[in-house]
């Protein structure tokens, strides 16, 4: 539904603002992570989680 969908992306944003502002692997980051993956489906998290990866890497360059 719009509402789960909004929540996944909520808690999504929340947990990359951690990552940003703490760095990558940031143990202050893990409750926030798993808000993430229980708010959206695995499929989600997975593409997610590569698309941070790509997006990074693209930065890199």
């Amino acid at each position: 539904s719009a509402a789960q969908r909004k929540a996944c992306w909520a808690a999504r944003d929340e947990y990359q603002q951690c990552l940003e502002k703490n760095g990558e692997g940031a143990t202050q980051c893990e409750d926030l992570r798993k808000s993430f993956v229980a708010a959206c489906p695995e499929a989600w998290v997975k593409h997610f989680e590569r698309r941070r990866i790509y997006a990074r890497f693209k930065q890199r360059l």
